[in-house]
């Protein structure tokens, strides 16, 4: 008989749809993503100027080493494959 196999994949669709909807502890208005959210506020300390100054300063010089990097390698590979296609 033609179509058994979407049939059967209906069926479980809809078992598989009406057992969610009988679980009923991820619906709680207490589930541990939003209790987490509410209630933990987390107490930074407070950092100077030049504290700031500092950790930009460092994450500006890693994105410059990345960027050369990246530049490198692309050009190393792109320069391989242009002699690849000049070659053959």
């Amino acid at each position: 008989m033609a179509g058994e196999g979407s049939i059967l994949a209906m069926i479980t669709s809809l078992k598989n749809n009406s057992r969610r909807n009988r679980r009923k502890q991820f619906d709680k208005n207490d589930s541990y993503s939003r209790y987490n959210l509410k209630k933990s506020n987390p107490k930074f300390k407070k950092a100077t100027k030049e504290q700031l100054q500092k950790i930009k300063n460092s994450i500006v010089q890693g994105n410059k080493i990345i960027f050369w990097k990246r530049f490198v390698f692309t050009s190393v590979i792109l320069a391989l494959t242009l002699l690849f296609f000049i070659y053959y």
